[in-house]
């Protein structure tokens, strides 16, 4: 079940996240308690992006993974215009590295970057931003599968925020995951 938060809270919650987020170049964890080798494939592919970011010894021989604040948001956008046509692929390979380690999922839903769809969207649809190729927009406004995300929401009592939402589509978002998490 999705948890409905009121728009007023879950503006404030946001806020503060935001907030915790924009510190000037303050470093905060992206992964924890990695083996090397898996702490080192995220440090490879958030250089790919452009991300700067350190692998910090973390507890028990484990490694830590270390990014600006400021980019934290960028680190942990899975799809770009290069691997929107994997995206299940990419979605289902992040559940089983991260699944057991995961505590909240971020939810958005994107439109490709230079379609039909995308120039109404960004014409009739308020708090979109665009980001490496692909309209970010409200669940359910765009070409996401959420369905191995909702299972594995479901299978662990995982909560969801909901991004690129307003007062017009925040409640239609909601009942969107609802619906396909009933099915």
């Amino acid at each position: 079940m999705v948890h409905q938060l009121s728009f007023p809270t879950l503006c404030c919650s946001l806020l503060a996240i935001c907030l915790a987020l924009t510190g000037c170049d303050e470093q905060t964890t992206l992964h924890s308690r990695l083996e090397e080798r898996q702490a080192n494939l995220v440090i490879a592919a958030l250089m790919d992006a452009g991300i700067a970011c350190q692998k910090v010894a973390g507890e028990e021989g484990t490694w830590d993974v270390q990014i600006a604040a400021s980019r934290f948001a960028d680190a942990v956008n899975l799809l770009d215009r290069n691997n929107r046509l994997q995206a299940d692929a990419i979605v289902a390979d992040a559940i089983a590295r991260l699944g057991s380690r995961t505590d909240l999922l971020h939810m958005k839903d994107y439109i490709t970057e230079n379609t039909p769809a995308c120039e109404k969207a960004m014409a009739e649809v308020a708090n979109t931003n665009m980001f490496d190729g692909l309209l970010s927009i409200a669940c359910g406004l765009g070409e996401m599968n959420y369905a191995p995300l909702l299972a594995l929401a479901m299978e662990r009592g995982i909560p969801m925020t909901l991004e690129n939402t307003n007062p017009d589509n925040a409640e239609a978002a909601r009942l969107h995951l609802e619906a396909l998490a009933a099915r």
